[in-house]
């Protein structure tokens, strides 16, 4: 054991010095080298602890974690997004989706209950087209009808929260089309499975 941290040493335990008294163990070695060592485990520790803690604050365990990450979900603000917009897309005025679109969203659904993961959120969006109220109507049914592919692969409906977004959160700019096409758009989110 180093002298520094001997039990024999003078002085709180902590390393520091009371009033008057040098920064010195009884046999020479430096305390402030203690407190240097203790901070420097302690935040080594604390370093190696926040992914963890992270995991376990979301309450989704690292093999869940690595799942989304594989089918390619990105960790976001509000869970781990899935945005469909690379995969999923609407035509203008479209819910319906296409039997291969279908067919993703069960291969994407049979994975996620592969880890236990069954609490989504699905919300439908849309472009600027048309008003609000519209917007809004279209939005729910896009999400609907993936929530209902959900369904049909096993994921339960009551364990879904199914959103219409309407026009509220674009990722793209409305002035073009390729943006006004990437905001025809579905986002599957998981967050806490506790």
């Amino acid at each position: 054991m180093p002298p520094c941290i001997s039990p024999n040493a003078s002085g709180p335990a902590d390393g520091s010095s009371p009033p008057g008294r040098s920064h010195y163990s009884k046999n020479g070695g430096p305390r402030l080298l203690l407190v240097t060592r203790r901070t420097a485990l302690s935040l080594t520790l604390a370093g190696l602890a926040a992914p963890v803690l992270a995991g376990c604050q979301s309450g989704l365990t690292p093999a869940q974690i690595a799942l989304l990450k594989q089918q390619g979900f990105e960790l976001t603000s509000s869970g781990w997004e899935f945005g469909m917009s690379s995969k999923l897309l609407f035509g203008t005025n479209e819910a319906t989706l296409a039997a291969g679109q279908r067919e993703s969203i069960g291969q994407l659904a049979r994975a996620l209950l592969s880890v236990d993961i069954h609490r989504l959120r699905v919300e439908g969006h849309t472009d600027d087209y048309g008003t609000p109220d519209y917007n809004l109507a279209l939005s729910q049914r896009r999400a609907q009808a993936v929530a209902d592919a959900l369904a049909a692969a096993g994921i339960p409906a009551r364990d879904m929260q199914v959103v219409g977004m309407g026009m509220s959160a674009p990722v793209e700019d409305n002035r073009s089309s390729a943006g006004r096409r990437e905001n025809r758009r579905v986002a599957v989110i998981v967050s806490n499975q506790q």
